[in-house]
């Protein structure tokens, strides 16, 4: 298993399609969907940070009380360069995940081999699925190779992609994987150019061979890259009644 140092619920999208925020939408059995990405990266026993750009979720649904688990909002990229505005910047997904992994590396407690596991609240996928999945895959591509997982060259980026049957990418699934803790000076760099497309922040990294693309189960594809109410109820009743 790799060494996770934290789960990543990114839930600060705009959510225009669905109409509401995809954190606050409520599940079958009544649970909000990021209660359920919560109690999801539960087993993990990790911190589970969640960049929600200041809408305050946690405590609007007064999720920041888990004593089991720390549980903590963290905030969008700001540059840090420009001290006249250190506000936070609605950067999309990876001003969250600049967000997390600032806040790691602030806390001084990890090391640049460890990855947090990112997941998206447009994924009714749970976290503890994610990271089992990624592992077993990463498995199985050692044992192809004839030969051991070699835990200490690893990737900077692991995420999911739906793969066709010659092995060829149809959808790329960047927000559903691991990120190595060691990114966040790259990605630092990247956002202060003011880009902030994800794949544009791959293609840096994985010029250096540092990406690992790995399939998604077929069964996964209708519980990823909900957009609108018709999906959500869709995709919301293969979902289990709880945790």
């Amino acid at each position: 298993m790799l060494k996770l140092a934290a789960v990543v619920i990114l839930a600060g999208g705009q959510s225009t399609r669905m109409g509401q925020p995809k954190a606050l939408l409520t599940l079958p059995h009544g649970e909000t969907l990021l209660k359920y990405h919560i109690d999801g990266a539960a087993d993990l026993q990790v911190p589970v940070l969640i960049a929600e750009h200041t809408q305050n979720f946690l405590q609007t649904l007064h999720l920041d009380r888990f004593e089991e688990r720390p549980v903590v909002a963290v905030r969008d990229y700001v540059d840090e360069h420009n001290l006249s505005d250190l506000t936070p910047k609605n950067g999309g997904a990876l001003a969250g995940l600049w967000g997390a992994l600032h806040y790691l590396h602030s806390a001084k407690s990890v090391q640049n081999q460890s990855f947090v596991l990112v997941i998206s609240c447009d994924s009714l996928i749970t976290a503890q699925q994610l990271y089992h999945w990624i592992n077993a895959q990463l498995d199985i591509q050692s044992t192809k190779r004839m030969q051991p997982a070699n835990r200490n060259i690893l990737p900077s980026a692991i995420y999911l992609a739906d793969l066709d049957r010659h092995g060829h990418i149809q959808q790329d699934y960047p927000l559903l994987g691991l990120y190595s803790l060691a990114l966040y000076k790259p990605l630092s760099r990247y956002l202060e150019t003011g880009q902030r497309r994800v794949m544009g922040f791959l293609a840096t990294i994985k010029q250096q061979n540092h990406v690992n693309i790995l399939p998604i189960p077929t069964h996964w594809r209708i519980l990823l890259n909900v957009n609108t109410p018709a999906e959500f109820e869709q995709a919301s009743q293969l979902c289990p009644l709880k945790l």
